[in-house]
């Protein structure tokens, strides 16, 4: 069948539901700049066509659902992208079943999302709790047995406590406490007063967005950073740590990507090299997630016997980046990624340079859990 000039110009578009506003913001803005950088490559354009991202907001979970809603009835997007937290990935995960549309989630690590509540449409970037929290604890285990929790009371929060205490029961640690602060809490001061009265070796942190920056200035004020016990957490940005500020930054952290690894692929040290040219600071691991998804999707929206979204979801299950041997797990979508272990420098001397990279971890099926450990029965499509 033959199209027009006109047909063949129509507008691929893509949802892009990410914050652009409250404690993920700066999240949300890093993401896009790397999606846009991704598209660029690519010429704006798959299949011959013209593609078009649309970015709406999520300031709730309620409020993603909506917003990828009307993505889906209003603007006919092939698939979205995004899904800035566990809470927003998980709602968005949702309208993705029902709706049947393909759905990358970018920036949320819940074990849900991939595991009880796991269907063909979703497939994760970011890395999952568990292999983050088996990486981190290795590391920690070398620095004491004794771990107080102070997480955030949603989702993410929750799931780190509950995989840190299965992972620390393995290596003999014990728990001290676990505390529970609700997002966007502005004085962590009870809290921090609790933990130095408790003297714990190794403070185990599940906050989010601009919490672990508010929570690590005042740790920092309260003179825990030189003297109380080390602050550790998994999935922590880059623009998180670059909010604390050189003189309070502390702590040891897991990481998807970063700017200034040795063992970055060349792709991605140009990607670096490109973003600090552009915009005078390195490119921070939203950055990459944000290209690294948009670049994933648009090579299988090429590679798709057609733009319907079965054949988009076959697309990226079949998707292998075979430079770094990446693909998503067939029984979950789990893309799976090496871990990296970062810890902040002693003495911070240079701006956006606060990372020492420890080690990186490799993604295999055992870091990132069995079957069983998930608990994915993905279904059919």
């Amino acid at each position: 069948m033959m199209t027009s000039p006109a047909q063949a110009q129509d507008p691929i578009r893509i949802g892009f539901v990410m914050a652009k506003q409250g404690a993920q913001a700066e999240h949300g803005k890093h993401h896009h700049e790397g999606t846009m950088i991704a598209l660029k490559e690519f010429n704006n354009t798959a299949r011959g066509q013209p593609v078009e991202v649309i970015w709406l907001d999520e300031p709730t979970p309620q409020d993603a659902q909506q917003n990828m809603q009307r993505l889906i009835d209003e603007q006919k997007v092939v698939a979205v992208v995004g899904g800035g937290n566990s809470a927003t990935a998980l709602a968005m995960s949702a309208v993705a079943k029902q709706n049947k549309i393909p759905f990358i989630a970018t920036n949320a690590a819940a074990t849900d999302i991939i595991g009880a509540k796991c269907h063909r449409y979703t497939f994760r970037v970011q890395l999952p709790v568990i292999p983050q929290v088996r990486a981190l604890a290795d590391e920690l285990k070398n620095r004491g047995h004794n771990w107080y929790y102070m997480a955030a009371s949603y989702a993410f929060g929750q799931d780190v406590v509950r995989s840190f205490q299965t992972e620390g029961k393995k290596i003999g640690a014990t728990t001290v406490a676990v505390d529970e602060a609700p997002i966007n809490t502005a004085d962590y001061t009870s809290y921090i007063l609790k933990i130095r009265a408790a003297k714990p070796d190794v403070v185990v942190g599940g906050l989010g967005g601009n919490d672990i920056s508010t929570f690590l200035k005042q740790w920092n004020e309260m003179g825990m950073r030189d003297r109380g016990a080390p602050f550790a957490q998994i999935g922590v940005a880059d623009t998180d740590i670059w909010g604390i500020g050189a003189a309070a930054a502390s702590g040891i952290y897991t990481k998807i990507w970063y700017y200034d690894n040795p063992n970055n692929p060349d792709e991605d040290k140009k990607l670096a090299a490109d973003y600090m040219k552009e915009h005078g600071h390195p490119a921070s691991d939203r950055v990459w997630m944000g290209w690294y998804s948009m670049r994933t999707l648009l090579q299988a929206l090429n590679s798709a016997d057609s733009l319907k979204a079965a054949d988009i979801v076959k697309s990226l299950e079949a998707w292998k980046d075979e430079k770094r041997g990446t693909t998503f797990r067939s029984w979950d979508h789990q893309m799976l990624n090496p871990v990296v272990l970062a810890e902040v420098k002693k003495q911070v001397t240079k701006d956006y340079e606060f990372l020492d990279v420890l080690r990186s971890v490799p993604g295999s099926d055992a870091l990132y859990g069995t079957r069983e450990e998930v608990g994915c029965n993905i279904g059919d499509l």
